[in-house]
C-alpha cells in the first residue's frame, strides 16, 4: 500500500475556516463603508429668508439655515440672481463657520449701492445655497421676495 502525502482532513477544514473568516470580516467592513457613505448627506432647511429695501438705497439680507443632515457642513455659498441677470454673494465671514448636524447658521448683510440697486420692491428672485462637507455638496434655490423695511 503507498502512502500519499496530501492534506489531512483537519488541516482542510482548518484553512476553509480561515478563508471564511477573512471572507467574512472583508464584506463586513465594506458592507460598513457603503452603508455610511449612502447614509451620511447634507442638508440645508431654510427656516428663514428675506431681503429688505429702505427708500435710501440700502439692502438688509436675512437667513437661518439649519443644517438638517448627518454630516458637518464645512464651507456654505449664497447667491441670488437680480435683475438684469446680475448675481450677488454675501461678503459675510460666518460662511466659512463649520454648521454641525441640528445647528443654525445665522446671516445678517446689509449692503447698499448698485448691488441693492438691482433688486425691486416687490419682485421675487431666486436665491441658491450650497452647502459642502468633506464628501459631498448640496444644492439649493429657494424664492425669495423683496419687501420694505419693516420697523421693529
Amino acid at each position: 500500500m503507498k502512502h500519499r502525502r496530501g492534506v489531512t482532513p483537519i488541516l482542510a477544514v482548518i484553512i476553509l475556516i480561515g478563508i471564511a473568516i477573512v471572507g467574512g470580516v472583508f464584506l463586513s467592513t465594506t458592507q460598513n463603508q457603503i452603508l455610511s457613505a449612502t447614509l451620511s448627506e447634507i442638508e440645508y432647511k431654510v427656516t428663514d429668508l428675506r431681503m429688505e429695501k429702505d427708500s435710501k438705497g440700502t439692502c438688509y439680507f436675512f437667513v437661518k439655515l439649519h443644517n438638517s443632515g448627518t454630516e458637518q457642513i464645512l464651507s456654505t455659498k449664497i447667491n441670488a440672481t437680480s435683475d438684469g441677470g446680475f448675481d450677488w454673494y454675501p461678503k459675510n465671514p460666518i460662511l466659512t463657520t463649520r454648521v454641525s448636524p441640528s445647528q443654525t447658521l445665522s446671516v445678517f448683510e446689509p449692503f447698499s449701492g448698485n448691488p441693492c440697486g438691482n433688486f425691486t420692491t416687490s419682485k421675487t428672485y431666486s436665491v441658491g445655497f450650497e452647502a459642502s462637507s468633506q464628501s459631498s455638496s448640496s444644492k439649493i434655490i429657494y424664492p425669495m421676495k423683496i419687501t420694505d423695511v419693516i420697523k421693529r
